[in-house]
Parts: C-alpha cells; sequence; structure tokens
C-alpha cells in the first residue's frame, strides 16, 4: 500500500473579470486529503469528515475526488484500488473552491503516487475533469489554483495553457460570505450568464483584465485592484449576491483597492495592501453590511497561499 496525505488550499475564481480564466489560491481555509493506493481491482471509495454541516457526497461519481481517482484509474488500467479521506476545512458552496480543492488534492496525491509524472497543464485538465462532480462540466480556474498556488491564469484550453504569476507580498484579501443555501448554486449562477454581450463590455473587461494580469505581473497592488470589475458575468449574478452592492460599497469605502464576487458567489473579497490599510477593518466593514441588513454572515483575512502541498508519506 502506498500513502500521501495532501494539504489543498480554498481559491477563488474569475478575480472580477477573468470569467473560466483566473483565480488565486488562499493560504487558508485548506483541506486535508488522505489518498491510499492498494491492489484491487480498480475500485474507489471515498470518505468525508470534518464539519458536521458540511454535506458533502462520498459516492465516487459525485465527489469531485472521487471521479478524479477514477477518471486516472480508467487511464493507467486496472488493478488498483483508491480509498480517499477528506477532512473538510473549505466550506462548500459558497464560491471558495471546496470541490476545486478536493479534485485537486486527489490529482496531485495520484500523480506522485502513481509516477505518471504529468505536467502541471496536464494535472490541471485532470482535476477539472472532477468538477463534473459538482458543476455538470468541468472547468480548470478553481483547481489551476489549488494545484499551483499563487494567481494563476488559464490563456487556452486546447491544448491546455496555464500560467502561475507569485501575487504582491503586500496582498491580502477579506472574505465574506452569507451563511446561506442556495439550491444547484453553480447551474443556478451559470444560468444567468448572457450568451450575446455588447461590445463595449467586452472591451470593459478586455481592459479590466488586462489591468489585474499586469498589476500581480509588477506586484502592483493598487492596479490589479482597479481591474476588478466586471461588466458581463458579475453584473450578471450580481442581483443573486445577497447585500452585493452594500458590501462593495463598504469595502472601497474603509480603504479596499478592489472588490469582487469570490467564484460563483455568495463569497465575496476584497484586495487590500498591507500598510496602507487595517485588512481587519475592512473585515469588520462587509461584516457589518450583513448585520445590517439581519443577513447572517461569516468572514476572514487571509493572504494568497501555496499550491497542494504533502504533508504524510507513508509508504
Amino acid at each position: 500500500m502506498a500513502r500521501l496525505t495532501v494539504s489543498s488550499p480554498a481559491s477563488s475564481a474569475n478575480v472580477g473579470p477573468g470569467f473560466d480564466s483566473f483565480g488565486i489560491a488562499l493560504n487558508h481555509p485548506r483541506d486535508s486529503i488522505d489518498v491510499e493506493v492498494e491492489a484491487g481491482s480498480g475500485r474507489v471509495e471515498v470518505e468525508v469528515s470534518g464539519r458536521s454541516e458540511y454535506a458533502v457526497p462520498t459516492n465516487p461519481e459525485a465527489n469531485s475526488g472521487g471521479l478524479v481517482a477514477k477518471t486516472i484509474l480508467n487511464r493507467v488500467g486496472g488493478g488498483l484500488d483508491v480509498r480517499i479521506t477528506v477532512t473538510k476545512r473549505i466550506r462548500p458552496g459558497c464560491g471558495l473552491g471546496s470541490s476545486g480543492a478536493t479534485a485537486a488534492g486527489v490529482a496531485f496525491a495520484l500523480n506522485r503516487l502513481l509516477g505518471l509524472g504529468l505536467s502541471p497543464g496536464e494535472l490541471v485538465l485532470l482535476a477539472a475533469e472532477g468538477e463534473r462532480a459538482a458543476a455538470g462540466s468541468p472547468h480548470p480556474d478553481n483547481v489551476a489554483a489549488s494545484l499551483l498556488g499563487g494567481f494563476t491564469m488559464i490563456v487556452s484550453h486546447d491544448p491546455i495553457r496555464v500560467y502561475k504569476i507569485t501575487p504582491p507580498r503586500s496582498l491580502r484579501i477579506c472574505v465574506v460570505y452569507p451563511l446561506v443555501n442556495v439550491e444547484r448554486k453553480t447551474e443556478k449562477m451559470r444560468s444567468v450568464i448572457p450568451t450575446r454581450v455588447d461590445l463595449r463590455d467586452a472591451l470593459w473587461n478586455i481592459w479590466h483584465a488586462a489591468a489585474v494580469a499586469a498589476g500581480f505581473a509588477l506586484g502592483d497592488v493598487e492596479l490589479l485592484g482597479s481591474g476588478m470589475d466586471d461588466a458581463i458575468v458579475e453584473k450578471a449574478r450580481s442581483s443573486l449576491i445577497p447585500c452585493y452592492s452594500e458590501v462593495k460599497r463598504r469595502a472601497l469605502h474603509a480603504g479596499a483597492k478592489g472588490v469582487a464576487v469570490s467564484g460563483a458567489g455568495p463569497a465575496m473579497m476584497a484586495f487590500v495592501k498591507a500598510g496602507d490599510m487595517e485588512p481587519q477593518g475592512v473585515l469588520r466593514e462587509m461584516l457589518d453590511a450583513y448585520t445590517d441588513a439581519g443577513v447572517a454572515a461569516n468572514g476572514f483575512v487571509t493572504e494568497p497561499g501555496e499550491g497542494c502541498l504533502v504533508t504524510l508519506n507513508d509508504d
């Protein structure tokens, strides 16, 4: 039997205008994913522990990590069983890449355990297959960030081309999310995305996505924050995000450099430059927006994080 335990980070996708392309890994929370491989008949088992309210499916076909394991076993042939134990610390369904973290952790672990020698791009594609369990289709933005860490950009799907940029050391991230359950959230959030867009909105997004990418590349928090506006996807989804306008207004008034919905939401994140503004003050203003509206919410301050990391290896 071979075993590997991996720490896999939460992530925030889109970062404003970078729909299905941009992602950023968060330093915390992180899931712990234990993967065991032994001779067998191709069976995949999934167990989930952690927060009791996090109802995560254990059917391998409905779990993003289980689906990744089955995909990999189909590629390498039979003769192996895989057992996955996920200690869930990333709240599912709130836009922090919970399913992506599980998928990324399993892909990372099996690549090591089976000696597959996959490139970062190949790993991203495999992990993205796991997102079919949560979203109905593969999408690589969250898994790329969880696998590689830092700020990631998907610039091509076929062939896969993914790039990582190390974020500015001064970047702090305030994350808030209302304690609401949205049934079939991903499906609902994708259903409101327009299929045709105005040329002016497309140009707006191109300009702002360029500012985000350039800001990360140059280490300029103010520049990247100035680009965190989306005239297409976030605009369409904003009415479905509780307290969206007020959370954004208060964060910017408190000194945030930019604010965006995290992935498909309902979480929102604000970028703060350490030294210019106290992140906890921005976080309090964002949480107060929910309190004043009578909406229960949680939040935390974090920073960009590393990708998947090995925490235990037993052969």
